[in-house]
């Protein structure tokens, strides 16, 4: 996957697809085999809380979401990657409070 990408990127005659591509499926499958993994080596049944895992796919698609806005035009402008690093700090101060606001819930 790694490779594959870095020749998307080197290519003059690639476009950008393979790399959004790359980005997003890996993140899929990291997601999935860290789970899977961590079940497999439990050796029990886990009994897994809803609350996280809402909360992540809420950031991912979001950070899905955000990401095809801002390549659709194929071009980055400096405000697009102000508001990126916006929703990541968002994402960090909501990390830091999670226990609070999932509590909530």
């Amino acid at each position: 996957n790694f490779f594959s990408s870095m020749m998307s990127l080197v290519s003059p005659n690639s476009g950008n697809e393979m790399g959004i591509g790359a980005i997003v499926g890996s993140a899929v499958f990291n997601i999935l085999v860290i789970v899977g993994a961590t079940a497999v080596c439990a050796g029990k049944t886990l009994d897994i809380d809803w609350r996280p895992l809402l909360r992540d796919c809420s950031f991912y698609a979001g950070s899905i979401f955000s990401s095809l806005c801002i390549f659709y035009d194929e071009k980055v402008y400096w405000w697009e990657g102000l508001i990126s690093v916006i929703c990541y700090l968002f994402y960090v101060l909501f990390m830091r409070y999670n226990e609070a606001a999932t509590s909530k819930l």
